[in-house]
């Protein structure tokens, strides 16, 4: 019997190094606040995905386009990082998207933490995560070009962190999906994989 292949893994830092996500599969991460270079990143993975066939020229500026936007606005949010999923093992594609930012908890200290986060998203969903509670918000809608079975899911989760006071908004992101429960797997995965650098 064959060993199934199992996902390659890296460490990806938040621009801050206040916290680190591990990834499995391949990821390009943008650079924020750069645009030069983030312009630079792009078009080398622009490339990289859809070649250099003049034919599909539109195609990759389009695809540049967008994706500087997306950059551009996890910029103007305060967001530390955002990262583009290529594929989650070798030859197997899974585009999607991660990106953090750092927000405000309301409430005061000594309340419970629960309710504190039940307060700020009271329709999410508790979950029970390795590491400690956290929220998860999901929604399936129709993705922006129609594909026949496939909806676009997007997700945010708002996780505890170690400083008072504070909570980490993930927004994750799939366009293509036929089925959502691999994919909120597999995000709650990356969330659970969070590590803190600095101690609780």
């Amino acid at each position: 019997m064959t060993a199934q292949a199992q996902p390659q893994t890296h460490r990806a830092p938040s621009a801050s190094n206040r916290y680190a996500f591990v990834l499995p599969g391949t990821w390009a991460s943008i650079p924020l606040g750069a645009p030069e270079e983030a312009r630079r990143v792009v078009r080398g993975l622009v490339r990289s995905r859809a070649g250099r066939d003049d034919r599909l020229a539109a195609a990759r500026r389009l695809m540049s386009d967008e994706l500087l936007r997306t950059a551009e606005r996890a910029t103007a949010a305060g967001a530390e990082g955002l990262w583009l999923a290529l594929d989650i093992l070798p030859g197997i594609p899974m585009p999607g998207s991660l990106m953090s930012i750092v927000r405000p908890l309301p409430g005061d200290a000594e309340e419970d933490l629960e309710e504190r986060l039940r307060r700020l998203r009271p329709t999410a969903q508790l979950v029970q995560g390795l590491q400690g509670p956290f929220l998860r918000t999901s929604v399936l809608e129709q993705p922006r070009v129609p594909a026949e079975g496939k909806r676009a899911l997007s997700l945010e989760y708002v996780v505890p962190t170690p400083w008072s006071g504070e909570v980490l908004v993930i927004d994750g992101s799939a366009p293509l999906v036929e089925d959502a429960a691999p994919y909120l797997l597999l995000f709650d995965s990356i969330v659970d994989s969070l590590r803190w650098s600095e101690p609780v």
